[in-house]
């Protein structure tokens, strides 16, 4: 601020700006040059302005700390304007602060809050925030085919991998002060592995054919790759179990037992005496039985699989099919592998079957006639659906794609629900597989 060394308004508290303020800051060599009586007006007016300058340079810095800091506290929504005299309580000098029309102490405050060492209004910054995107696990599933082909039987040795790979790393779009530990890579591997056994074919007896009993139509696979044809006197318990997972365990509400099983002049013999004793033999290669390598078989896009069973059904007096005999086919994951019931008797009459499902089953087939005595029951079984043929006639369809491997099961059983005869016999011929 500079002020009129002519003007006495300021012993009043006015105070004005000049251009001419220079004089009264000069050093004393300077003021030494002029004349006695202006020497003596410049050291009047300094001894009459110091004391005024130095209040009003003292009252403007606080007036600029209370406006910048403490504005809020006044009253005022803005913080800029406020009544001095009312913060500041009464002045212990005359002088009061430049509350004129030219605001000139206003603007030194208020106008150059932009500028270097001006008092700046306080900002506040939003803590950052941490985005954390972490990579979606990767799965990969592969599958290792391995045939191993021995004098007495082939072995087709199927590996399923699965591995689920879960990245370490995550995506970071902000680094806070603090991260949290990140767990190491992890690999989850699941592996199955499923055997499929192929005894060498032996030569046919009781008059056997070399292909499949059905039309040349339905284009069936020809090259034989299993055959047993029940002609040895006794069962080859390297291939079949003689019951449903041991001796004594019960399959489809009929305890299974071993002795009911022999194999004799009409084949292999499955005898119902109750529903506590019934027959059944399966080549589950995964029953717990010891002493068999067993038996399952899956198609493939290129080579379908036929099934054909030549069996003798149990009859009622009428001459319908009497109790629940079946001759079937079962994957080691009951629904979801599927279960193919090429012939299943109830009610006094055959039908054919899939299963299939997650957790539950759907089942789809039909009803074929009420046949008993020896007839022929096959499937042609494609990676996308089964026919059925029986006695080499094409009975039905079911439009299901069901690839996983499945074991042969042969057994004769109990339903209340079905006509009964005790003792009943079931023979088995033949059971032969072409793929």
């Amino acid at each position: 601020m500079r002020f009129d060394s002519t003007n006495t308004d300021h012993l009043q508290g006015k105070l004005r700006p000049t251009p001419r303020v220079h004089l009264a800051k000069r050093e004393a060599k300077h003021a030494a040059r002029r004349s006695p009586k202006h020497a003596r007006r410049v050291s009047t007016r300094r001894r009459l302005l110091a004391p005024t300058a130095s209040f009003g340079l003292a009252a403007g810095v606080i007036t600029a700390l209370l406006v910048g800091f403490g504005g809020q506290h006044s009253g005022s929504p803005n913080g800029q304007e406020m009544d001095p005299a009312a913060r500041l309580g009464p002045l212990s000098a005359p002088t009061t602060l430049n509350t004129g029309s030219d605001h000139a102490g206003q603007d030194s405050v208020s106008g150059s809050r932009g500028r270097a060492g001006a008092v700046q209004p306080l900002r506040v910054t939003a803590p950052s925030t941490t985005v954390v995107t972490h990579p979606t696990p990767t799965t990969t599933v592969t599958t290792v085919t391995q045939t191993i082909v021995k004098p007495t039987k082939t072995l087709i040795v199927t590996t399923v991998t699965t591995v689920t790979v879960h990245p370490a790393a995550p995506v970071t779009a902000v680094i806070t002060h603090a991260t949290t530990p990140l767990p190491p890579t992890t690999t989850t591997t699941t592996v199955r592995t499923t055997t499929t056994t192929i005894p060498t074919p032996t030569a046919s007896s009781n008059g056997a054919a070399t292909v499949p009993n059905a039309p040349a139509s339905a284009d069936a696979p020809t090259t034989m790759v299993f055959d047993d044809e029940f002609t040895t006197g006794s069962l080859n318990t390297s291939v079949w179990s003689p019951d449903w997972f041991g001796s004594g365990k019960v399959s489809n509400g009929t305890t299974m037992l071993s002795s009911n099983v022999s194999v004799g002049a009409n084949g292999l013999a499955l005898q119902l005496n109750s529903p506590q004793s019934g027959g059944l033999v399966s080549t589950n290669p995964d029953d717990g039985q010891p002493g068999h390598t067993g038996f399952q078989i899956a198609p493939t896009p290129t080579q379908p699989v036929f099934v054909e069973f030549k069996a003798t059904l149990p009859a009622t007096a009428s001459g319908t099919v009497a109790n629940w005999p079946a001759l079937w086919l079962d994957g080691q994951v009951w629904p979801e592998d599927g279960e193919i019931d090429v012939m299943e008797g109830g009610y006094g009459y055959t039908a054919f079957h899939v299963h299939w499902g997650t957790g539950s089953s759907t089942a789809e087939g039909a009803t074929v006639n009420d046949l008993s005595g020896t007839h022929t029951y096959g499937v042609l079984w494609t990676t996308t659906g089964f026919t059925f043929f029986y006695d080499g006639a094409d009975v039905g369809t079911v439009n299901e794609a069901l690839t996983s491997p499945e074991y042969l099961v042969m057994e004769n059983s109990y339903s209340s629900v079905d006509p009964t005869v005790f003792p009943a016999t079931m023979y088995v011929r033949y059971v032969r597989v072409w793929n």
